[in-house]
């Protein structure tokens, strides 16, 4: 196969491991992201269960990061 470049979707440190003999330098790189895993609760609704417009966004900030948000 000739590829310019291959995505790998899954944890860095597993991804580390999968690049480990291939490029030594992009290894230690994977291996040392620090992260914080996260639970994601979707909910549906219908829109006439909703009374207001819903416009807005949001993000998550870990507590390792004493962030005052």
């Amino acid at each position: 196969m000739d590829t310019d470049g291959v995505i790998v979707t899954t944890h860095a440190y597993h991804a580390g491991s999968l690049v480990k003999d291939i490029d030594t330098k992009l290894y230690e790189e994977l291996i040392s992201i620090e992260y914080a895993s996260s639970a994601v609760v979707i909910l549906g609704y219908k829109r006439d269960q909703i009374a207001n417009k819903l416009d807005g966004f949001g993000f998550v900030v870990p507590n390792v990061e004493n962030s005052n948000l």
